[in-house]
């Protein structure tokens, strides 16, 4: 094996990856300009800044969570050694805690995922009315915006509109799909939400 190279940040140690440094120094670099940036909060400080704004009383502007978040953008803060979501914990703190566990902390804003934890913005909500919110919000996965979608609505209108006058098989091989799919589209059993 090939003698790698070692980090250029003095007592690093770790391989390198890009521009002579290594994927955490890499990556920070990227991110913040600098390789040494360490962008750790004091423990304890986003708890206390989420029990800060409990009262808050801006009714219309999102109250915007300034530390961690997830990869899909919701607030994330630290609880007695355990990671839990800050938009559920600011609803434990403003609504109560769940009527049910499977509750969600719905926002009527439909701004979660970008880091939103206005206590106004937030109620109790279970699965099925917080799927009917991002709906409405428009930040649902459905359709083409799943990743794993390979069919456009144009699409799935054109299959439906096909339907009429071919097989199922023939319409599958035009739009790379399987026959049980097209099946599922045609009886509205996938995309019945798509007029």
């Amino acid at each position: 094996m090939a003698n790698k190279l070692i980090c250029i940040i003095e007592g690093c140690g770790n391989y390198r990856e890009g521009k002579g440094l290594c994927k955490k120094h890499y990556t920070r670099l990227r991110r913040h300009g600098d390789p040494l940036h360490v962008s750790r909060t004091e423990y304890g400080v986003p708890l206390a800044w989420l029990q800060s704004y409990i009262g808050h009383q801006d009714k219309e502007q999102c109250l915007i969570w300034p530390y961690a978040r997830t990869r899909a953008g919701y607030g994330n803060v630290s609880v007695d050694g355990h990671n839990t979501s800050a938009s559920r914990l600011m609803c434990i703190y403003r609504n109560g805690e769940p009527p049910e566990e499977m509750n969600h902390a719905a926002h009527s804003c439909g701004k979660g995922h970008l880091g939103c934890v206005n206590p106004n913005h937030l109620r109790w909500a279970n699965p099925e009315q917080n799927s009917q919110d991002k709906i409405k919000h428009g930040t649902s996965n459905r359709g083409e915006r799943h990743g794993l979608s390979k069919l456009t609505a144009d699409d799935v209108r054109s299959i439906r509109a096909m339907a009429k006058a071919r097989t199922q098989k023939d319409i599958a091989s035009v739009f790379g799909v399987t026959p049980k799919t097209v099946g599922q589209i045609i009886r509205r059993e996938r995309w019945d939400w798509l007029e």
